[in-house]
């Protein structure tokens, strides 16, 4: 029975230490170098030709050895360029890619593309910069470029502005800036006061203009004053709504009911009220019309 044991152990190191040679283990499948590489070049474009997997294995094998699993993980997912870089700026550009979180295959992919803007802004501005490019994958140089040539006081809360837009606004918003840089600075004003409501009602109002190059400041003052009020109070009813939230789910099931039970009061008094200011306006509106009919009688009575 020892001996049993015994090789049974024995033969566990040897699986990890082959494990540990020959490849990575993803989600309990052993990977060998060459099957990572030939993943790795297609999530590239490549064609895994026996050449390229053989270069690429080396590569991967060398900074996933020097670095981590994580290296080989994400070059499976984001291409052959996230090991190359990683294996030319370490630690630093990898950590890039570890706190860009569940991003897509192309966002990754446009992380290692633009390597050195992508550690130089996220040291910069910080994570602000890796959502922007989780939403619009590869524009964030172009984004940070024209913010810092705008001249506004405070970049990093207004590329923060940009990447809270929707990721259809992001490259759209980053275009009309580079069209028109003669109002870069009051367009970003605008995007930090207004956020999506200021860019839709600016475009609405001005998109041939934008396309055209030729926006003008007091179309932008314009758009902000129109929209500046309705984006604070949505922004307030947000931030509001996050703060319940993150009260409910830190309440124990008795506060949680008794939430419960006083939002049903309060809908059930909202609409209450409701009604009685429904039936106070028809009794009031019955009011002048018997009114108006005993007058128009009187009138006609007295023309005879």
């Amino acid at each position: 029975m020892k001996k049993c044991l015994f090789f049974v152990v024995m033969v566990s190191f040897a699986l990890c230490s082959e494990a540990g040679v020959g490849g990575v283990v993803v989600k309990g499948v052993l990977k060998t170098w060459d099957e990572m590489a030939a993943i790795a070049l297609k999530a590239s474009g490549h064609a895994a030709s026996k050449e390229a997997v053989s270069a690429t294995a080396k590569t991967l094998k060398a900074a996933t050895e020097e670095y981590g699993d994580d290296v080989a993980i994400a070059a499976m997912k984001g291409g052959t360029e996230i090991a190359e870089q990683t294996a030319k700026n370490g630690r630093r550009f990898l950590s890039v890619i570890k706190r860009s979180g569940s991003a897509s295959p192309e966002a990754l992919r446009a992380l290692a593309q633009n390597a050195d803007d992508a550690m130089k802004f996220t040291a910069k501005y910080g994570d602000d910069i890796l959502k922007l490019n989780s939403k619009a994958p590869g524009v964030f140089p172009r984004g940070v470029a024209v913010v810092e040539k705008s001249g506004v006081k405070t970049p990093a809360s207004v590329i923060k502005a940009i990447a809270e837009l929707p990721e259809e606004d992001v490259p759209r918003v980053i275009g009309a800036l580079e069209k028109n840089p003669q109002v870069a600075k009051e367009f970003l004003v605008g995007i930090e006061k207004g956020g999506k409501t200021f860019v839709d009602k600016v475009f609405d109002l001005n998109g041939k203009q934008i396309l055209a190059g030729t926006l003008g400041a007091a179309a932008i003052t314009g758009a902000i004053r129109l929209t500046a009020p309705r984006a604070a109070e949505a922004r307030a009813v947000d931030a509001q709504t996050d703060i319940a939230t993150d009260a409910i789910k830190n309440s124990s099931e008795k506060e949680k009911k008794e939430f419960a039970q006083e939002w049903s009061n309060t809908t059930n008094s909202n609409r209450i009220s409701m009604t009685y200011a429904v039936a106070i306006g028809v009794i009031v509106l019955a009011c002048f019309a018997g009114i108006a009919l005993v007058v128009f009688a009187w009138l006609k009575a007295k023309s005879k």
